[in-house]
């Protein structure tokens, strides 16, 4: 409690400071804004339009229609040639967003999410963004709603990151990230520092749900530096730290967050029960992208390459996955809300009535939601290839390894997307999971994943 209040009141204290709200030279740059948004916000920020009385706002409508087919794979087909070993489907997605553009730099925002499922039948309407710009003065910029975060400098691995609900994939996904709700504000103080906070009201019921970020971030030549903090009652603050620079020729990222504890239940074992806690003693998570570009295909800079390592040391020292020990649920499989939640509501009486009392570390680890691809273990490595203009203008290819350490299993992935001059365009992931049996990559049996995708933007 005491810890929030300090929080909030810091931030206070740097929001009202006339000493550092001279000679403002608003640049926001794509700071706070995520770069997966079809409209990006921050030129929206920057560009000021004149008073009008004629024209007092501009409203676009645009978005993107994408079709996919998916399919796998599993390792059993090498050996039977069984079709059933070899799962596909197939959906479409479209993304409509609305940008209201009003005086004064103010704005709101809107992307709706309308996929198709054919075998199923069914669609669905997911709402992804939904937020209001503002600003005080052109001092004090603030965005309320449902909205995705740019916090994190890094391709994969984001440990300073505790505020989006969706993570960023490994394998690109079709659509949109999912936003979260709260209030954002950023007060830049000229072009070296800036001040961004975050307030977290997606669980809002009482008081102690609130979280709150803050972020101070400033500029050494040509070096970017931030330090954050995460708070919220009946939970460990986490401080955070991450830069961005350029060391002859290399461009450099990296972030570390620390905690004295753990916010987030693992699976705990003691004898032959299992069941969930928090961990003890300091959490401590790095990432650093060490990346370069060259000249490919007589194109300058057209090819970038970045290695990735990730440490965490909240991961797994076992591997989980390989225990075929039978042990005790406590509490039950089929007691968790999570679980309950995802059953129609026919069933929810009958599941309640058969819970699951027993079974392997892998059951119990999937069945209460414990598993998070790429933040399982405690060593990771990645290497991320892209070349652009690759012999045609608008072909991308991609060539990207994720892994596993201490288990010593991958994902490779290769991948071309084709854009035409028209906003028409087309992709083609191909995965392949390497690794002995039941490793974090092999668990499920996946070899081979394909994703194929055809679409076309619109304005």
């Amino acid at each position: 409690m005491h810890t929030f209040i300090l929080v909030c009141f810091v931030y206070l204290f740097f929001f009202y400071s006339d000493g550092w709200s001279k000679d403002l030279i608003i640049d926001e740059k794509e700071l706070f804004s995520d770069t997966s948004s079809f409209v990006n916000p921050s030129e929206i920020v920057n560009t000021t339009p004149k008073p009008s009385k004629k024209k007092r706002k501009v409203t676009y409508f645009n978005g993107v229609v994408n079709g996919a087919f998916l399919g796998d794979v599993n390792r059993h087909w090498y050996g039977d040639r069984d079709s059933n070993n070899i799962h596909m489907s197939n959906f479409i997605v479209g993304n409509f967003m609305l940008d209201i553009r009003l005086r004064r730099s103010n704005k709101g925002f809107l992307n709706l999410e309308l996929p198709y499922f054919p075998t199923y039948g069914s669609a669905l309407v997911l709402l992804r963004e939904l937020f209001i710009d503002g600003n005080i003065g052109k001092t004090v910029y603030w965005r309320m709603g449902k909205q995705v975060l740019q916090w994190g400098r890094c391709i994969l691995w984001n440990p300073t990151d505790l505020i989006n609900v969706e993570k960023k994939l490994f394998i690109p996904k079709i659509g949109y990230r999912e936003g979260t709700y709260g209030l954002k504000m950023h007060v830049p103080f000229g072009t070296e520092y800036n001040l961004y906070g975050f307030l977290d009201t997606k669980s809002l019921t009482v008081f102690d749900s609130l979280a709150l970020a803050l972020k101070f971030e400033f500029l050494r030549n040509n070096t970017e530096m931030a330090l954050s903090l995460w708070a919220k009652n009946h939970a460990h603050p986490v401080f955070a730290y991450d830069v961005s620079t350029r060391i002859i020729g290399f461009d450099i990222t990296g972030e570390l967050s620390f905690s004295e504890a753990a916010n987030n239940y693992m699976l705990m074992a003691s004898n032959d029960t299992l069941f969930i806690d928090k961990s003890g003693g300091v959490q401590t998570k790095a990432c650093i992208d060490v990346g370069k570009k060259f000249n490919f295909l007589d194109f300058p800079q057209n090819l970038s390459v970045t290695l990735s390592f990730f440490f965490n040391s909240s991961g797994y020292k076992e591997n989980i996955f390989r225990d075929t020990m039978i042990y005790l649920f406590m509490p039950p499989l089929i007691a968790q809300q999570n679980m309950r939640s995802q059953m129609p509501a026919s069933l929810q009486a009958a599941a309640l009535q058969t819970p699951k009392y027993t079974g392997t570390k892998k059951e119990f680890l999937l069945g209460n939601n414990l598993y998070e691809q790429h933040n399982y273990s405690r060593f990771y490595a990645a290497v991320f290839t892209q070349v652009d203009r690759l012999y045609l203008s608008g072909l991308t290819g991609t060539f990207n390894v994720v892994t596993n350490l201490p288990q010593i299993s991958m994902i490779f992935s290769g991948g071309l997307f084709y854009t035409t001059i028209y906003e028409f365009f087309m992709g083609l992931v191909i995965s392949a999971y390497v690794g002995g049996k039941n490793t974090e990559y092999t668990f499920d049996n996946k070899a081979i994943g394909l994703q194929a995708n055809i679409g076309m933007t619109f304005y």
